[in-house]
């Protein structure tokens, strides 16, 4: 994501600027707060609109795949065109997303206004980064991506409060219209404390590289999403894994003889970011199939109703967002292994206990695993993420 540019900007980097952190945590939390809140509602949205599961679930599907679609080509978007106005762009069309999903008649208006929800978010998510790192001096970056962390992993917690108290007493539709004051706020942040960075002309668009990646990925998320409905070793999937495999093999080649590629591959001859990846890319796995999980168990499973299974998940975004700050100010002094290890310990014991949830599983019991596994993401993700990115 312009990395030459990048690098100088941070070196010249005296002091945090707050305002632009505000906005980008505005903007993350944002973001990620309607990716979670939209779970607790699918058992309303299947009531309502007379859906199956395995239709209603394109609310999901289609915001994860659009993600995955647009997510390599932000870099680009913002050399080529500034930071300030991509970030812009992107919040503006979250924003429009948000109205349109609000105003769904159907499942098919609900999913394609999730895809331009989708579109947006997926630009701010690897920008808000970027972002950071060209407002924090080096020596801060810990304590300053604590403080995102708290948006970007408690706000998938607080969602399913919030969207469950939404659904039990508001309704539905408000789950999307909530984003509305919120994104136009940010907006308003975003044009007033945002400095404009300079465009990068004469950079070759990496087309193959964008179209390969799409279809690889598209591919990818929609068999992962499919398989277990529709059987692993059916037609259906086995053709788009297919598919996938040629497109991202592709992809590969593409990107790594193109002069200026969507995505530089060769960064995974640093060991130390390749590592940072493999642990950021297994603990969000663990968390959000979590998210995703837990409010189906507690609502189908234990019969609570959405409100009561929000508040059963608070308490855990409590404990990341105490954590995460903790974490950044210890990895500034001391490093990311003293606090990514015992992290890490925790989420693997915490995640294996979960297993035994049952139908006689004490709500007492549930929040406090769940509390105690939060606690260790939030000490592991910020520092191991960090340590990568300040190998780059």
């Amino acid at each position: 994501m312009g990395m030459r540019t990048l690098q100088v900007q941070v070196k010249e980097v005296e002091r945090v600027n707050w305002s632009a952190i505000i906005v980008v945590v505005f903007g993350t939390f944002m973001a990620l707060l309607n990716s979670s809140s939209v779970n607790v509602a699918i058992p309303k949205l299947m009531t309502v609109f007379g859906a199956s599961q395995d239709s209603i679930q394109w609310v999901l599907t289609g915001y994860m795949l659009s993600l995955a679609v647009v997510m390599p080509a932000a870099g680009y978007l913002a050399d080529r065109y500034g930071y300030k106005r991509v970030f812009i762009m992107a919040l503006s069309l979250f924003t429009v997303g948000s109205a349109l999903s609000g105003l769904a008649w159907n499942v098919s208006s609900l999913v394609a206004a999730r895809v331009i929800q989708a579109i947006g978010g997926g630009v701010m998510q690897p920008l808000s980064m970027a972002l950071i790192y060209r407002n924090t001096p080096r020596n801060k970056i810990g304590t300053v991506l604590g403080i995102w962390g708290i948006a970007a992993m408690a706000a998938p917690a607080v969602g399913p409060t919030l969207g469950g108290y939404l659904v039990d007493y508001v309704g539905w539709r408000t789950i999307f219209y909530a984003n509305i004051p919120v994104a136009i706020l940010d907006l308003f942040l975003a044009f007033t404390y945002l400095e404009e960075t300079p465009s990068v002309v004469g950079k070759e668009f990496d087309k193959y590289g964008l179209l390969s990646s799409s279809v690889g990925f598209f591919c990818l998320l929609l068999a992962l999403s499919k398989g277990a409905s529709k059987g692993w070793t059916s037609p259906f999937i086995l053709s788009l894994l297919l598919i996938s495999a040629v497109a991202l093999t592709f992809f590969v080649i593409v990107e790594l003889s193109h002069p200026e590629p969507i995505m530089e591959l060769r960064l995974f001859k640093n060991f130390v970011f390749t590592l940072s990846l493999v642990i950021t890319s297994v603990i969000s796995i663990g968390m959000f199939g979590a998210i995703f999980l837990m409010p189906i168990y507690l609502q189908n499973v234990m019969g609570v109703s959405a409100m009561k299974s929000g508040l059963i998940t608070m308490p855990s975004a409590i404990a990341t967002a105490v954590a995460m700050p903790v974490a950044g100010r210890i990895f500034d002094k001391y490093g990311a292994k003293i606090v990514a290890l015992p992290g890490l310990a925790v989420i693997t014991v915490t995640t294996y206990m979960m297993h035994r949830f049952s139908l006689v599983t004490p709500f007492s019991w549930i929040i406090w695993l769940l509390v105690v596994r939060a606690i260790g993401m939030g000490l592991s993700l910020m520092p191991v993420t960090t340590a990568g990115t300040n190998t780059v």
